[in-house]
C-alpha cells in the first residue's frame, strides 16, 4: 500500500516575478487554459516558511494543498546512493586535479636541482 503524507505548506514566488505575479497567477487561475496553470505552478517554489524567510528572495503567495505519494524504501535508498556516488566521482575527480597540480610544482622544483 502506498504510503502518502497530506498537508498544506506556503507557497512562495521570487521576488524577481513579484510585479506581475499577482495578477497573472489570477488571471492564469481564473482561465481555463491547464497548460499555462502548469507552467505558472512550476514558478511557484512550496516549501518551510523558514526557509523562505531566511533567502529573503521569497514572497509569500498564498499556500499549497498537496499529497505526497512516498516512493517505497529501495527506490528512495537507491536514490540517495546514486546521488553520494555521484557527489564521490565528482569529489575525486576534483582532488584528482589538484593532486596533479602539486605533482607538477614538485616536478620543477626538482628540476631545478637536477643535475646532468
Amino acid at each position: 500500500m502506498a504510503k502518502t503524507i497530506i498537508g498544506t505548506i506556503p507557497a512562495y514566488i521570487s521576488a524577481k516575478y513579484a510585479r506581475v505575479a499577482p495578477a497573472a497567477l489570477h488571471a492564469i487561475a481564473a482561465s481555463g487554459d491547464q497548460n499555462r496553470k502548469e507552467v505558472a505552478l512550476s514558478a511557484i517554489t512550496a516549501t518551510a516558511e523558514t526557509w523562505a524567510k531566511e533567502s529573503g528572495d521569497y514572497i509569500p503567495i498564498g499556500r499549497v494543498e498537496m499529497i505526497l505519494t512516498l516512493d517505497d524504501t529501495e527506490k528512495m535508498v537507491g536514490g540517495q546512493i546514486s546521488a553520494l556516488q555521484a557527489q564521490k566521482k565528482k569529489v575525486l575527480a576534483e582532488a584528482r586535479v589538484e593532486a596533479n597540480r602539486i605533482e607538477d610544482m614538485i616536478s620543477k622544483l626538482q628540476a631545478l636541482t637536477f643535475e646532468a
